[in-house]
């Protein structure tokens, strides 16, 4: 369930205390998230309205075993920062990468 669809302020912190230890935060920090969930609300409303075609290239959110495979693969720890704003989109799709993909490996995909 995500925090914008929680109707009482108890369900919201419920909602984020698990996003923050799912996505092992060092700090739990609501302000902050709804900062972010506030940015990508207008991203999302501005593209919908102007520029659909990116609003519809934008990835899911990482997960937290997304998280845990990157900072494996780079050997450090990523900010609880870029957790938050990766958590709702993880980058675009978008039709030029895959082609660019594709003429580097034709038959391999991309681990992360």
């Amino acid at each position: 369930r995500r925090i914008q669809e929680t109707k009482t302020s108890k369900e919201a912190w419920l909602c984020w205390r698990r996003l923050g230890h799912d996505l092992r935060l060092k700090q739990i920090d609501a302000p902050v998230y709804e900062r972010v969930l506030e940015m990508w609300a207008k991203i999302e409303a501005w593209t919908t309205q102007n520029k659909p075609s990116i609003r519809e290239s934008l990835a899911p959110g990482a997960s937290a075993r997304d998280f845990e495979a990157f900072e494996k693969h780079l050997g450090l720890e990523l900010p609880d920062i870029a957790k938050m704003i990766w958590s709702v989109h993880n980058g675009q799709s978008m039709k030029f990468d895959e082609l660019v993909d594709e003429r580097r490996a034709p038959n391999s995909k991309p681990n992360i």
